[in-house]
């Protein structure tokens, strides 16, 4: 399957589900009169912009007020201050301008070929995609994340240097971006890895010092507002709501069956588990470049107890790549369809008791443990086919010797 045809069938998918998804609501909504959340597959209407909003408000000291709210690592507030020098709305607008800008050229570059038959795509993929719309409806700073870990990947290899310097501003962000990292201890980038490592803690130690407190009172602020946000996103149900972690898809599962949920505990000792089984099979045995970032992508996504639909950006990163792999196998037709899913909406029901957890919290999870179980069955495959392969030359020659 060539790039064209590749762009071509995700752009089906994409708009068959964005037709499907607008039509649905519609029906919901002004034929048979609900309400939200029935009637959008995007956040609360009356919050929109919000997560701007409430950042920028409180960048200049943000540890302050006790509120699960206000979590963000000090570096992203540092970076939020950049706008507070132009009035709210206008530093709204600039934002979202930079975000629609910068994201709609990523595609562009990632998407030309010669010919494209289908030019509308440079339309439908950045434009009617679920992640790009939840983040935009959020106004979320997760773009500027995600930006940094899309030039981490993609200068990996001409600019390795600069390619560090990003993920380390990524790490300083949102601490889970550290993840990347393991694709550097892949190819033994150990230079790469300090260089990652030393912007990530420059950067955030240098973001606590510098906001009113200081370094030691901004930090034991900070962990007492992460301690409040455990408990309402991650113990309780605001976490649960428009999210993509394999936690809320197992909450997701307890409310509608009934049975008892498992303690936080045990689903730290199989996320540790499974991010180190990951991390293994990353360093030891996959080799295509694009499959370890899809696997290390989806961890990032699925292992933390609160994800936000807006992360489902990062699917764009291991997507991009696999568009451009010019290696054909079988399996590229459900590589293929499983990220189209993946970036469509998929709200078609909801929780009685909680109409704000819809299908989707259970969906997003799956399909990422879906094409994780395959580009890793199938990579253990090919390895024990190739180690047999090799044993038996070996033996053959040793065969072929004794004669």
């Amino acid at each position: 399957m060539d790039k064209e045809r590749k762009i071509n069938i995700l752009c089906f998918i994409i708009l068959t589900g964005f037709v499907l998804a607008i039509i649905i609501h519609y029906v919901a909504g002004f034929y048979l009169g609900y309400g939200y959340p029935y009637n959008t597959f995007l956040f609360r209407p009356w919050d929109r912009w919000t997560d701007f909003v409430n950042t920028f408000t409180i960048s200049s000291n943000p540890y302050k007020a006790a509120s699960p709210e206000f979590i963000y690592f000090p570096f992203l507030y540092k970076i939020v201050t950049i706008f507070t020098f132009i009035p709210l709305k206008t530093a709204e607008i600039v934002y979202l301008m930079i975000c629609i800008l910068s994201f709609t050229a990523i595609c562009y570059k990632q998407l030309r070929t010669e010919k494209l038959s289908s030019p509308e795509c440079f339309i439908i993929i950045p434009f009617l995609t679920y992640p790009f719309l939840i983040a935009l409806d959020r106004a979320n700073f997760e773009f500027v994340v995600f930006f940094c870990s899309y030039l981490f990947v993609f200068w990996y290899k001409k600019h390795p240097f600069w390619s560090a310097i990003f993920l380390g501003f990524a790490i300083a962000l949102k601490a889970f971006p550290v993840i990347l990292a393991v694709l550097l201890l892949a190819d033994r980038k150990y230079k790469e890895i300090a260089i990652a490592a030393l912007v990530s803690i420059l950067a955030s130690l240098f973001s606590y010092a510098t906001l009113p407190g200081g370094l030691g009172e901004n930090i034991s602020l900070h962990l007492r507002n992460l301690q409040l946000y455990t408990q309402s996103y991650a113990v309780g149900l605001e976490g649960l709501y428009f999210g993509n972690s394999l936690w809320g898809g197992i909450k997701f599962i307890s409310i509608l069956t009934n049975i008892k949920m498992m303690s936080t505990l045990t689903y730290d000792i199989l996320i540790v588990l499974g991010l180190l089984s990951i991390a293994i099979y990353v360093v030891f045995i996959e080799k295509t470049f694009w499959k370890r970032a899809a696997l290390l992508i989806c961890a990032l996504n699925l292992f933390p107890q609160v994800s936000g639909d807006y992360k489902l950006l990062y699917i764009f990163i291991p997507l991009f790549l696999f568009i451009n792999q010019t290696d054909h196998e079988k399996l590229d037709w459900s590589y293929l369809i499983l990220f189209g899913l993946l970036l469509i909406p998929k709200d078609y029901y909801h929780l009685p008791v909680y109409p704000e957890a819809s299908l989707s919290v259970l969906l997003n999870p799956l399909l990422m443990l879906t094409l994780v179980t395959l580009i890793i069955s199938s990579g253990l495959v090919c390895f024990f086919r190739n180690r047999l392969s090799r044993t038996t030359t070996f033996f053959d020659s040793q065969l072929q010797g004794v004669h």
